[in-house]
């Protein structure tokens, strides 16, 4: 046991002396890596993903109340970001829309305006092309949700009239309309209140700075991984036959590799959260959270990260070797499992590979434990896969050996 704790103790040395060495190199690459991908990922949030389509709205004579509450409608900034209104002929509508110049023709029929302010429920008609490209669906589909919305306001309004004639309220039914159609509408069209409680981001659970704490931290273990190197080196072999001879067997050589590297990750991992803590404090505001489990968790991803890269050190023949493939897997890695830009914006096939990635389970861990969010699945999948990682590895070494 002693033989096991002062070879351990001997390579820890040797890792910290490594590490100081490429220190100043990793922060620099870390600091150019993070300001690149925030850079690129803030020009992709500012995109509009989805063009605005164009409708063309066909009113009869002298509905200049109408056109009105059109133009009042196509200016609210809900409604711009999805689509423009133009006013045409109903001939003129019908050919641009076979020809595709527009999306869709709206078809208002005659007095509308009067028979909605009168309580009469006249339908209008939209009309789309029969081969409809995306932009053209969404429109469809926001457009359902809004009549969706219409139709169980209309339901309340109606049920509570019905209970006003029953009860003979004091009300006009005119007035009835008019002050439940207002109400209702500005709770079911809460659209601020809406997106605040339903928010989808590319980032998942977290904001964009949660994201990026959480791949810088990332960035800077995985360049750092490179460090540790040494541990393999063919001289190494050597030292291992003498540490065989003293009964100490793979699983303690391959145990005190996976044990110096996790120390490594938990301690850069702690001090990111306890700056992030101080932070909070200060600036009464913390992204972070405050609980005493952090510290005992953070165990968990630092292991499983430890265990995989201890795993493709030992696949490699030598020193150099593993340097290189670590350094090849680490940059595919950062590139398709989200280490630089969020999966969102990648193809669906690049999706389905970095959903897979060791990576990805490790940011989603680490993401999970940093911001207070349930565990999940993610985290015990992440450290099964350090244990077979761990496994193999045992095999493999006592295998050179």
């Amino acid at each position: 046991m002693k033989a096991v704790l002062n070879y351990f103790f001997l390579q820890l040395k040797r890792s910290l002396a490594a590490f100081s060495r490429m220190m100043g190199s990793v922060i620099v690459m870390i600091a150019l890596s993070i300001l690149l991908a925030w850079g690129v990922s803030r020009s992709f949030s500012n995109v509009q993903m989805l063009e605005q389509v164009t409708l063309a709205v066909v009113l009869s004579e002298n509905e200049d109340e109408t056109e009105m509450i059109l133009d009042l409608i196509s200016g609210m900034p809900s409604v711009e970001s999805v689509c423009t209104f133009v006013y045409l002929p109903k001939e003129e509508a019908f050919e641009k829309l076979k020809r595709r110049e527009i999306e869709a023709a709206i078809v208002l029929p005659e007095n509308f305006y009067d028979d909605v302010n009168h309580g009469t429920n006249t339908p209008l008609t939209i009309y789309f092309s029969a081969d409809v490209d995306l932009d053209t669906s969404m429109f469809k589909e926001l457009l359902y949700d809004g009549v969706s919305f219409v139709r169980v306001t209309e339901s309340a309004i109606y049920s509570v009239v019905d209970m006003r004639d029953l009860y003979e309220l004091k009300m006009s039914k005119k007035d009835t309309y008019a002050f439940l159609s207002e109400f209702y509408l500005w709770h079911v069209f809460g659209r601020g209140e809406a997106f605040q409680n339903h928010v989808l981001s590319a980032t998942g659970e977290v904001n964009l700075v949660q994201y990026y704490i959480t791949v810088g931290v990332f960035l800077f273990l995985l360049l750092g991984s490179l460090t540790f190197g040494f541990l393999y080196k063919e001289e190494e072999q050597i030292l291992y036959k003498k540490l065989r001879l003293m009964g100490i067997g793979s699983s303690a050589v391959a145990g005190s590799r996976v044990i110096i590297m996790s120390v490594y990750a938990y301690v850069a991992m702690l001090l990111t959260w306890i700056v992030g803590i101080i932070t909070g404090i200060v600036r009464e505001k913390s992204l972070f959270s405050g609980s005493v489990l952090v510290p005992i968790l953070l165990i968990l991803p630092a292991f499983a990260m430890a265990a995989f890269c201890n795993l493709i050190y030992s696949l490699a023949k030598n020193q150099t070797q593993g340097m290189l493939i670590t350094l090849a897997v680490n940059a595919f890695m950062l590139i398709c499992a989200g280490g630089l830009l969020p999966l969102s914006y990648f193809p669906k096939g690049i999706r389905m590979i970095g959903e897979v990635l060791p990576l990805r389970l490790w940011m989603e861990s680490l993401q999970r434990i940093y911001f207070g969010k349930s565990l999940g699945a993610y985290v015990w999948i992440a450290v099964a896969l350090g244990i077979v990682c761990y496994g193999i590895s045992i095999v493999i070494t006592e295998h050179k050996k």
